[in-house]
This record gives C-alpha cells, sequence and structure tokens, in this order.
C-alpha cells in the first residue's frame, strides 16, 4: 500500500471512530443533529461559490460577469538561460533557437556544444539539418558525416546525408548515403524502395529492378503494406522495367 493510501486509511478510520464515539455519547440528540445538518445544508446552498444554485443566489451569470467565465490563458515561462556553461547548457540554446527558426544562432550554440562534447553525435545532426535549411550543403554534409563517424549505428545521419544529396542534385551519392540504411532491419523495406526509384532515375534500369523486387518481396510479409499506394506504384515501376 502507497503513503497516501495508508494516509487515507488512517483518516478514514479517526472519522469513523469520531462518529461513533459522538453517537455513543449523545443518542438522544439525533434529531437535533438531524436538523442541523439541514440547516447547515440550506446555509451552504446559499453561500457564496456554491454549485447550487449560485448563479441565482449571488447573481453571478455570464450577462453580468462575463469575465468569470473566460478561460485564462496559459503561456509557456520564458526561456531563461544567461551563464551557460556546460554542452548540455548550449544544446538547449540551440533547441530553443531552432524552434524561433533563428538557425545561425542555434549553430552557434551547437558549435559551443561540441567544442565541450565532440562526440555527441545527435548534435552533428541537429547541425547539420540547419546548415541544410541554410543551403550550406557541405557544411551539412559534413556534419552528417562527422556523426555517422562518431556512432556508426546511428542511422538517421545517413537518412539526413541521403536526403542532403539528393536535394542538392547529387543522386549518385545519395544513394551510396541510403545504401548504409539496408544495415538497419526497419528501415530496408523503405528502403528498398526509395533506392528503386533513384537507381531507375541514373538510368541503371538492373539495379532499379532488383530493389524494387526485394522492396515487394519484403512487402509480402505485410499486409498493411500491400495496402498502401506507394505499393502499388511500386509494382507499375517494377512491370514497366520488366518489359
Amino acid at each position: 500500500m502507497k503513503s497516501g493510501q495508508v494516509l487515507s486509511v488512517c483518516f478514514l478510520g479517526l472519522s469513523i471512530l469520531g462518529s461513533v464515539s459522538c453517537s455513543s455519547r449523545q443518542p438522544s440528540q439525533s434529531a437535533s443533529s438531524v436538523s442541523s445538518s439541514a440547516q447547515q445544508n440550506k446555509q451552504s446552498a446559499s453561500a457564496p461559490g456554491s454549485q447550487s444554485g449560485s448563479s441565482k443566489q449571488d447573481g453571478i451569470s455570464f450577462a453580468s460577469n462575463p469575465d468569470r467565465f473566460v478561460k485564462e490563458p496559459t503561456t509557456a515561462p520564458p526561456f531563461n538561460l544567461p551563464n551557460p556553461k556546460t554542452a548540455t547548457d548550449f544544446f538547449d540554446i540551440g533547441v530553443h533557437e531552432d524552434n524561433l527558426k533563428h538557425y545561425d544562432k542555434a549553430i552557434t550554440a551547437y558549435e559551443q556544444a561540441l567544442k565541450l562534447k565532440p562526440d555527441w553525435a545527435l548534435v552533428c545532426v541537429r547541425e547539420g539539418k540547419d546548415y541544410r535549411r541554410l543551403n550550406q550543403t557541405e557544411k551539412a554534409v559534413a556534419q552528417f558525416q562527422r556523426a555517422a563517424t562518431i556512432d556508426p549505428q546511428y542511422w538517421d545521419a545517413y537518412s539526413e546525408l541521403a536526403l542532403t544529396y539528393k536535394e542538392a542534385g547529387d543522386t549518385n551519392h545519395a544513394i551510396e548515403a541510403a545504401s548504409k540504411l539496408l544495415d538497419f532491419p526497419p528501415m530496408q523495406l523503405p528502403v528498398h524502395n526509395q533506392l528503386g526509384y533513384w537507381y531507375e532515375e541514373t538510368g541503371n534500369r538492373q539495379k532499379a529492378r532488383q530493389h524494387f523486387e526485394i522492396y515487394r518481396d519484403l512487402a509480402a510479409k505485410t499486409k498493411s503494406e500491400q495496402q498502401t499506394d506507394r505499393y502499388e506504384a511500386a509494382l507499375r515501376e517494377l512491370q514497366k522495367l520488366s518489359n
């Protein structure tokens, strides 16, 4: 039993004992107790703020007191970190600036965090995303590669790297980065599908067909995937490549 439950039981027990004690000493006053309770109920019904009949008794209504019915707006407390010292402090500042879309300031904060903790792969990825938002592709690529070097199992680094290359029009390097994701089983189904399109885009029909076939075989094991538009589109591409 939790401590709060123990306290509740104790208070309940004291209340019951008190009631038994009072009734044993004053058995003849039950009528007066009832009338006293009724009087208290009558008084509480007419008391300001009571739930029963409050709008009639104290004159509170929407027409006369509209401000009483307006929910007070709640706002998040302002972010305040005047003297950052640790890598976590600078990370928090970076996230805050990201939320405000102040990407230059966020990058500055992430750089400070990485000076204090150079092997923080997550910070590298966040900084890389900000560089990409600012169309600084080379710096974005460098940060994603750095994150992947720090933590080769950090699949998000490869995903962001592939996306950055593709947005820059470098499909071959996007394929190279995305292929790293095939080492992670949860990513295999969507990545094989994507690689099919990217290889087809580069003119490598054989590789494109190969990845679409693998995607199709993986999708056959998942009923939900077979009901998606992605699956239907992939089958059409596979049929086109097989002709």
